[in-house]
């Protein structure tokens, strides 16, 4: 998943080591060559994650009425 300031990772984070964060970082490198790449965060709660957004985004939407 990719936001504007953050690369969000959802893997089980015990599986995942620091050489494949190296080699994800070169590819993306190499793959958007123009822009910075943005913090690369692991996590393995996509399923709150995407909870805690559709709450948000319904809040946001109630206020905007």
């Amino acid at each position: 998943m990719y936001a504007p300031y953050q690369i969000v990772l959802y893997t089980t984070i015990s599986n995942f080591s620091a050489e494949t964060l190296q080699m994800i970082c070169e590819r993306l490198s190499k793959t958007l060559p123009y822009f910075t790449l943005p913090e690369i965060h692991l996590a393995d709660t996509f399923q709150k994650d995407y909870f805690n957004g559709l709450i948000h985004l319904g809040l946001k939407n109630l206020a905007a009425q």
